[in-house]
């Protein structure tokens, strides 16, 4: 799971990638309320050696952060977009691809 902090002063900042677990909710965010939110698909093909390629994740960036600006919410730095789905796919893609074959 990818968590990032974001506050007005700082942007978009320490970002980690740890275990799935429960997420934690302001009860005063948008999201509960006004329905605001960004999904962008982004599709991921297993390869024969046991790895994954991602499909033109830089595309997905750049359509994620033109949501984030119809939304008026901030824009992901689109190299810590990538570097998220990097980090992600080294950290989690290994044992899940063992695990669970057919999800990719």
């Amino acid at each position: 799971m990818a968590v990032i902090r974001y506050t007005e002063g700082q942007g978009w900042h320490d970002a980690v990638i740890t275990a799935r677990a429960p997420v934690t909710v302001d009860p005063s965010t948008a999201v509960l309320h006004y329905a605001q939110e960004i999904f962008e698909g982004l599709k991921a093909y297993r390869l024969d050696d046991g790895g994954m390629a991602l499909f033109r994740p830089d595309a997905n960036a750049r359509r994620f952060n033109n949501s984030a600006r119809r939304l008026a919410m901030p824009e992901l730095p689109e190299e810590l977009f990538l570097e998220s789905l990097r980090a992600a796919r080294c950290t989690f893609a290994p044992s899940c691809m063992r695990a669970r074959r057919s999800w990719a």
